[in-house]
């Protein structure tokens, strides 16, 4: 693997992920706390036709634990909170001084607003990391045996004719170098994530790892 691809790759994961954080800032300053949560249910609905009712409810119910154990019992929520109006700007006072508190005012719940949208949002991701821990334990089944294929191919090749394919090693590569980054994505992404997503994630992810070991330089 030269220096030169690595570092593309080093890059480029830099450069997603500072997208990542731009997008998340900007969704939060102008997406609807409603839209989350109608994505939310339309994910639930996707979660309890590939899954089945009890698995469904079983990574929604460990999400929400996972929510109330590490938001909800810190005060967080409590602390991100705006309060109501300012007092110090009542009727009492002169024109202008109650246009300054309306405008303090309003810009107190559009921020409360977006904070409720940051909160939704990251129970969204706890919702998407839970439903993605029903695979992990079928991902170290799927990537084994193309471990272990790849290994024994690249074994009988480097001791024959047989040719390795470049391009299918850098596809292998890159892939896997760059499937986490994905998973990433996949997590905020702003569209109801089906439930076969990840596990078709995870063969791919199988299929470019064989193709990373079965295709590197025979002699190496």
């Amino acid at each position: 693997m030269s220096q030169g691809a690595v570092g593309r790759e080093i890059a480029l994961w830099k450069w997603v992920l500072v997208g990542l954080v731009i997008w998340v800032i900007c969704y939060m300053a102008v997406v609807s706390r409603v839209s989350i949560a109608q994505r939310l249910q339309t994910e639930h609905q996707y979660n309890e036709a590939f899954l089945g009712p009890a698995a469904a409810l079983h990574a929604e119910r460990r999400a929400a634990g996972w929510f109330k154990n590490l938001i909800v019992d810190r005060g967080l929520l409590d602390h991100s909170g705006f309060g109501g109006p300012d007092p110090s700007f009542d009727s009492n006072k002169s024109e202008t001084v109650r246009k300054i508190g309306m405008g303090i005012d309003a810009a107190k719940g559009w921020a409360a607003a977006r904070v409720a949208v940051m909160w939704a949002m990251v129970y969204q991701v706890l919702t998407r990391l839970s439903v993605s821990a029903i695979w992990l334990p079928y991902l170290i089944v799927v990537l084994v045996p193309f471990v272990v294929d790849g290994w024994v191919l690249r074994r009988i090749k480097s001791g024959s004719f047989g040719r390795s394919s470049p391009h299918a090693f850098v596809f292998g590569r890159h892939f896997v170098f760059l499937s986490p980054l994905i998973y990433l994505v996949l997590l905020v992404v702003p569209i109801p994530l089906p439930a076969f997503v990840l596990p078709v994630l995870c063969i791919v992810c199988g299929v470019a790892l064989w193709a990373a070991i079965a295709h590197f330089a025979k002699r190496a």
